[in-house]
């Protein structure tokens, strides 16, 4: 696997808050895979801890998840996407398709 450069929760929910304060309110969360978030960092996926601290965020309305595998989908996260309003209920799966 390629190097993953990751920021620790504090520090996205810091930069949401000032995004917030600037008049943001939708916040995009982008990587190859998100569902391995926290891997680096906290020797564990931490994607769903991060999204129940964003949405503590005085601002923010909407919070959109660009792009998971489907396999090891962390079922804590799929509770935060039900569980919390400002977490958009559509996210987008990354399929690869090999041919032969």
């Amino acid at each position: 696997m390629a190097s993953i450069n990751q920021h620790p929760i504090e520090n996205l929910v810091q930069e949401a808050t000032n995004l917030a304060k600037n008049g943001v309110k939708e916040l995009i969360l982008i990587a190859q895979d998100l569902t391995y978030y926290g891997l680096d960092l906290y020797k564990k996926r931490a994607l769903a801890d991060l999204l129940r601290e964003l949405v503590k965020v005085e601002g923010i309305e909407w919070i959109r998840l660009h792009y998971a595998f489907p396999t090891g989908f962390p079922m804590d996260v799929l509770d935060v996407i039900k569980n919390e309003p400002k977490v958009c209920k559509l996210f987008r799966y990354t399929f690869a398709a090999y041919f032969r």
